[in-house]
């Protein structure tokens, strides 16, 4: 999708002692404002400054590759919150929206709020309970 994989290192460089995974992010990405982890698969969402947000799929090698970019919002993208079927993003930022992004189809559609007129700096999904 975007950026070229980033390799698995072999042994523990002295920059990163920990053998932390290293993402390769999109030359257009101007700072990371969140990022959080898929509810049910390997996959890393990350909004930005530069009003766009990104999900990159970690694979066990340590590897990483870029799997979806959405560039919806009109500002810069604040927070993100998973669905918890892994498959949708909520996202909020400084133009006072929240928008609903599939990754399926990489699109996304404006979420209804009860009071927009400020900038969206938190986002929760809380699941809905199962029905009986």
């Amino acid at each position: 999708m975007f950026g070229a994989p980033a390799a698995a290192a072999a042994a523990k460089p002295t920059y990163n002692p920990a053998g932390d995974i290293e993402v390769t992010v999109p030359p257009d990405l101007d700072g990371i404002s969140s990022i959080g982890w898929s509810p049910v698969a390997n996959h890393l969402v990350a909004s930005s400054w530069n009003n766009s947000c990104y999900v990159w799929d970690v694979q066990s090698s340590g590897q990483t590759q870029g799997k979806a970019q959405n560039k919806d919002h009109t500002q810069p993208v604040l927070c993100t919150s998973w669905h918890h079927e892994g498959d949708k993003v909520f996202t909020g930022g400084c133009d006072k929206t929240v928008r609903l992004w599939n990754l399926t189809t990489n699109q996304s559609t404006q979420v209804r709020l009860a009071c927009p007129h400020q900038p969206c700096g938190a986002l929760t999904y809380n699941r809905p309970p199962a029905q009986s």
